[in-house]
């Protein structure tokens, strides 16, 4: 059972968990701290009425993806900062590459492989997409054609996106491709 509890941003929900059919209840408790209502995880709640439905965030997050494969075909990098979430906690791992954590040192990658690129093209498939509250991720198989310093090459990258619900839209704040 939930019930909403006042906050002084907005309401919260209080999510209760249940113990599997056949768990030893009593050893949890035994185990377990006490419960109060301090412990238990609250998740911030829409406001009645204003909530948007699962559709409409699903379609947003696929948009925010195809605005970030469009910058990178297009080897636009203030498309691509238009992407991004240009925080500290942006993360963005390249193929091959050690994890670039912030949007500056993020940036700078994009810029890079910008300059020493003449063509970018995406067929991109096995999309799937989750939204939850103001978090969406995509994972999907990047098949790509590109010519990188004189050099034509396809190849396919298995990637992963994470976007996060800011006042300006969905924003990409974590990329991982790998091989």
């Amino acid at each position: 059972e939930s019930s909403p509890c006042e906050w002084a941003g907005g309401t919260f929900i209080e999510i209760e968990w249940d113990m599997p059919d056949g768990a030893d209840r009593d050893a949890q408790k035994r185990s377990a701290p006490p419960r109060s209502r301090s412990n238990r995880w609250r998740a911030p709640a829409w406001p009645r009425g204003n909530m948007p439905s699962e559709d409409e965030d699903i379609e947003a997050v696929k948009a925010a993806n195809q605005r970030f494969y469009d910058a990178f075909g297009a080897l636009d990098i203030e498309a691509m900062e238009a992407a991004w979430e240009p925080s500290d906690r942006a993360l963005c791992v390249h193929p091959g590459w050690q994890a670039l954590v912030g949007w500056d040192d993020i940036k700078a990658s994009w810029q890079g492989i910008f300059d020493n690129a003449m063509l970018m093209h995406f067929n991109v498939q096995y999309v799937n997409v989750v939204a939850e509250g103001d978090c969406g991720w995509v994972t999907c198989v990047e098949n790509i054609t590109s010519v990188l310093q004189g050099r034509a090459s396809n190849f396919g990258i298995l990637a992963t996106n994470i976007f996060v619900r800011t006042p300006q839209g969905w924003r990409m704040t974590a990329h991982h491709g790998s091989p």
